[in-house]
């Protein structure tokens, strides 16, 4: 990748996880931190991931290119995005979900996550991936009620 893609996957990556500190969620994550090694409760937990996973829909969703143009650019945005919004936190702790969630996002976009650039098709399959991640933590996403109701 050449520079200016690192730097618009870092911005990327910056604007998601500013998204993610100012959601009701975060507070949560903070208060469940865990001195003790204890993995965050099961709800807590889910709350968060799906936050995190609708915010995520909503972000490459508004993209629209701009700044995601491949996969490849998004998978590792997505990986920045969780280690910086999870890190530390009692919500990184315990059993991973990342080969559940790849493999909801892998069934959206018709098999793999390999590098291809993204067509408008390959964004909205992307992007309902990612409602698809949330909905499975938690009920539909405020991103499907407004993308059906016909949006800004």
């Amino acid at each position: 990748m050449t520079d200016k893609q690192h730097k618009l996957i870092t911005l990327a990556t910056v604007a998601i996880v500013g998204w993610l500190l100012f959601v009701p969620p975060s507070r949560e994550r903070a208060r469940h931190r865990s001195a003790s090694g204890n993995a965050a409760p099961v709800a807590v937990k889910a709350r968060a991931l799906r936050s995190f996973y609708s915010q995520m829909a909503e972000v490459v969703e508004r993209d629209g290119g701009d700044i995601v143009k491949t996969l490849g650019q998004f998978r590792a945005a997505h990986t920045r995005a969780l280690r910086l919004a999870f890190r530390g936190t009692a919500i990184a702790e315990g059993a991973p979900a990342g080969e559940q969630i790849d493999r909801i996002l892998a069934d959206s976009i018709g098999g793999d996550l390999q590098d291809r650039p993204l067509t408008d098709a390959l964004r909205a399959d992307l992007v309902a991936g990612l409602r698809r991640v949330a909905d499975h933590y938690g009920g539909p996403t405020d991103g499907q009620a407004k993308s059906t109701s016909g949006g800004d």
